[in-house]
């Protein structure tokens, strides 16, 4: 496909073994394990100064998609910030495994409230408990919010 000629894919339905998602406008959605969604949402996620959320466009992609697992690259922009482009690597392994990395290139000054991965837990998950393991090996247990405003 050409470079920077932003356009709209169908949903895609993904495997990683026994993960079920698919991927829809550049973001991978209704993340399920086993039929039960873990995950809602996980896409790179850029947020002004006022939190809002400039639209991305997905301006380029390749896929191998298999039985049991995925490869998926793509790169865009937010039109309404040329100084910022992204691109995102995303794996999903026959052991159930997916693995999300954005690169993000900004090419002047950018106020910013957030950008990166954003990660939306299924409503289902509401006061559970949670551990988290950080990448030098600390585990942190705690507990979702019972409550998102």
């Amino acid at each position: 496909m050409l470079a920077d000629t932003p356009f709209t894919t169908p949903t895609l339905t993904l495997r990683a073994g026994r993960m079920e998602l698919a991927l829809q406008d550049g973001r991978l959605v209704d993340i399920r394990c086993g039929g039960v969604e873990i995950w809602r949402t996980v896409m790179f996620l850029y947020r002004d100064p006022a939190w809002a959320t400039p639209r991305h466009v997905v301006t380029t992609q390749s896929m191998d998609v298999r039985e049991d697992g995925f490869a998926l690259r793509q790169a865009g922009s937010c039109p309404d910030l040329p100084s910022i482009r992204w691109s995102t690597d995303i794996e999903g392994f026959a052991d159930g495994r997916i693995c999300f990395s954005v690169e993000v290139d900004i090419h002047a000054d950018l106020l910013t409230s957030r950008p990166g991965l954003c990660v939306l837990h299924a409503a289902s998950v509401a006061g559970a408990a949670v551990e988290v393991e950080h990448v030098d090996g600390r585990i942190t247990r705690s507990r979702f919010p019972e409550r998102i405003s």
